[in-house]
């Protein structure tokens, strides 16, 4: 049921969607990667293994 009503809700969504959600995956992706950035370099409060 799920799978029918996510092609239902593709099909029927505006054409703004496909581009606002590539978007956001950019800008969540590069914030999140900065940030990881930062506390490494900076605090050297993230710790990636034992």
């Amino acid at each position: 049921m799920n799978h029918i009503l996510a092609v239902i809700g593709i099909v029927y969504s505006s054409l703004s969607w496909y581009l606002w959600i590539p978007v956001g995956f950019l800008l969540f992706g590069k914030f999140g990667s900065e940030i990881g950035n930062h506390r490494y370099v900076a605090h050297k409060s993230f710790e990636t293994g034992p």
